[in-house]
């Protein structure tokens, strides 16, 4: 019988019969993906099973990885993880998780980049939530080191959230440097093949392969054999921007694409970019909209409302038609607001008394049905 680790939250009284099977979604690392019913409220959720029973210890480790990981992450742009029990006397490890009524991005890209053409006003705000979700990772010292169109789903209102951290992974502040081979080769970072130490910026480098795909319709690194792709990637050999995208938006590609991770911005930085601040103002503004249970609709404009300060700044120029905008000059500036971990600590303790008060709101001391996540508040001494 497999036990979760000391200061774990997994349960070990769940059962798989609490839920109806509807149908498979999909295959993660360790697991099948389930469309499920949930009997006490019909809540319609996702059911990650994970068969712990022929995992190697080292595998194991990686999923009570992922249970810690998703209990850290509590934010809108992020698939909400609401509970993880074993079950089959502690031979299976079950992980639910919101649905997603939409497609993911891989998807999504497929069925409108032939007549969106990447169009800014469509990808953009896309853009923008992903790099709200690498935010608040990295802003809780979790790198991704997965991030492609795959692992990003859409919904059908337009809400976009992150999911799949099967491979995340914490960094310890005092190294800050991960080590192992992980991710997808196409979205994989030059440093990575080149056998170095990698941090955040190895997402920087996958989210600019988001951007560029987002824009283009195609990943920036293809080639016939897995060589090949290797040789682009540490050569930088990519196609060029068409001519009908903005140059400002082609610098910050071209930044985020450095061979170099110190030359790519960081993800506060790209969110203060001139070009992309009025899609950052309005989401912050709005982004609670998407959500139409009322109360889910008020942590999420708490949760966006907390980083305002540091996610919108005003600007005098904040068009995205700024040609002599210099993306290296924006990285290395020392004015750069970078993030306040206080100030995000303070901001979940502020959101978790919010869940709190919005669950016993109309029946005091009834639970509703809505089981929301928990949230582990560590800030990292400066």
């Amino acid at each position: 019988m497999a036990s979760p680790p000391a200061q774990s939250t997994v349960s070990t009284s769940g059962s798989l019969s609490d839920y109806e099977e509807i149908r498979q979604l999909g295959s993660g690392t360790y697991g099948d993906i389930f469309l499920c019913n949930r009997r006490r409220d019909n809540e319609i959720v996702c059911v990650k099973h994970i068969d712990l029973s022929h995992l190697t210890t080292e595998q194991k480790a990686a999923c009570w990885n992922e249970v810690r990981v998703c209990e850290r992450l509590v934010h809108p742009n992020i698939v909400a993880y609401h509970s993880a029990f074993l079950d089959r006397k502690g031979a299976l490890l079950a992980i639910e998780m919101e649905f997603c009524d939409g497609k993911d991005l891989a998807e999504w890209l497929y069925d409108h980049h032939h007549h969106d053409g990447g169009d800014e006003a469509v990808v953009l705000p896309i853009f923008v939530q992903i790099a709200m979700a690498l935010h608040h990772m990295h802003s809780c010292h979790v790198l991704h080191r997965d991030l492609k169109p795959k692992n990003v789903f859409v919904f059908e209102n337009g809400r976009v959230v992150v999911g799949d951290f099967g491979i995340s992974k914490c960094l310890d502040l005092s190294n800050g440097l991960a080590q192992t081979l992980v991710g997808s080769p196409a979205y994989m970072c030059p440093e990575i093949f080149e056998g170095k130490p990698y941090d955040f910026k190895a997402d920087i480098w996958a989210l600019g392969c988001i951007l560029y795909e987002l824009l283009t319709g195609r990943c920036p690194f293809k080639a016939s054999s897995y060589p090949a792709l290797v040789t682009r990637i540490t050569s930088g050999a990519y196609a060029a921007l068409p001519q009908t995208i903005r140059p400002a938006l082609g610098r910050l590609v071209s930044a985020m694409l450095s061979q170099c991770p110190d030359d790519r911005p960081a993800i506060q930085e790209i969110l203060h970019f001139p070009g992309l601040h009025r899609y950052v103002e309005h989401y912050v503004e709005r982004g609670h909209e998407y959500f139409t249970v009322a109360s889910h609709a008020e942590i999420a404009k708490a949760a966006l409302r907390a980083h305002h300060n540091v996610l919108v700044r005003p600007s005098e120029s904040d068009s995205i038609s700024t040609t002599d905008t210099d993306v290296k000059l924006l990285v290395k500036s020392k004015k750069i607001m970078t993030t306040d971990s206080n100030m995000d600590a303070k901001a979940i303790v502020q959101l978790r008394a919010l869940q709190a008060a919005l669950r016993y709101k109309e029946k005091p001391g009834v639970k509703t049905a809505m089981d929301l996540p928990r949230y582990d508040i560590r800030v990292s001494p400066k």
